[in-house]
């Protein structure tokens, strides 16, 4: 980057990195470095036929927090609670892989939170 770009960035306040992706405070923080705490969540396209019985099968899964039927072209949202990134791999190929009624998966990891049900954070108020 040169000289004067950076400079002009400084100025606007902006926080893109240093290829135009989002990063906190412009620090050139990758979303896979920013990504600790392991939440995601899942946008889940299920045959009509295998909605219920794939939401069940779900729901009953440890690293699953919330589960609900949406309307749309996606039509279930899961709430997904992994340690890490391999925890994630490992659930989207193993737990969602067995799975017979998926035809598409959208992942959407959460970077940070600002408010949450039931928790008020330190600061927040």
């Amino acid at each position: 980057m040169l000289h004067h770009q950076r400079a002009a960035r400084r100025r606007s306040g902006s926080t893109a990195g240093p290829r135009g992706g989002w990063s906190p405070a412009g620090r050139g923080t990758r979303p896979s470095e920013a990504w600790r705490h392991g939440e995601a969540l899942l946008w889940i396209t299920v045959a009509p036929g295998g909605l219920e019985e794939t939401g069940r099968q779900l729901s009953r899964h440890p690293q699953v927090r919330f589960v609900s039927a949406t309307t749309g072209p996606v039509n279930l949202l899961v709430a997904l609670a992994a340690t890490d990134l391999n925890a994630l791999h490992h659930f989207l190929s193993d737990t969602l892989g067995a799975l017979s009624h998926l035809s598409t998966i959208e992942v959407t990891p959460i970077l940070s939170g600002v408010k949450r049900t039931g928790l008020v954070r330190p600061g927040s108020l």
